[in-house]
């Protein structure tokens, strides 16, 4: 970003000063597994100006989300992930305690289109 330069007066003396703009977070870090809804997340987000990061496995998304949490302004995690094959994908709680060990930086919303999944 931007840096503005200003002078302040202390006194009789102008002291320069450097001001740095601060930049704004535009990720949105996102567990989810199902291609239709991501693609709708994406479009809604390209209009609003985000970018979106997806994983759609939670043990991946634990893998490598850390280094990416301080350009988070949300992070997305669905409740609910359809296994694709002998691999337990995990879920979105599984990434919300994983988080839990971090200083908070963004929103965490945890998310499920299942209803039965949802209770438990």
């Amino acid at each position: 970003m931007g840096e503005a330069n200003t002078a302040r007066t202390h006194g009789t003396r102008r002291v320069p000063t450097t001001l740095k703009a601060t930049p704004v977070n535009t990720t949105v870090l996102m567990l989810e597994d199902d291609a239709e809804r991501l693609a709708r997340f994406h479009t809604t987000a390209a209009r609003l100006g985000l970018e979106i990061v997806s994983w759609p496995d939670a043990h991946r998304m634990i893998a490598e989300v850390a280094q990416l949490l301080p350009a988070a302004v949300l992070v997305s995690l669905d409740h609910d992930l359809e296994p694709t094959g002998a691999r337990d994908p995990g879920d979105g709680l599984d990434v919300a305690k994983f988080l839990v060990g971090f200083e908070p930086m963004c929103p965490i919303i945890v998310h499920t289109s299942n209803g039965r999944g949802a209770t438990r």
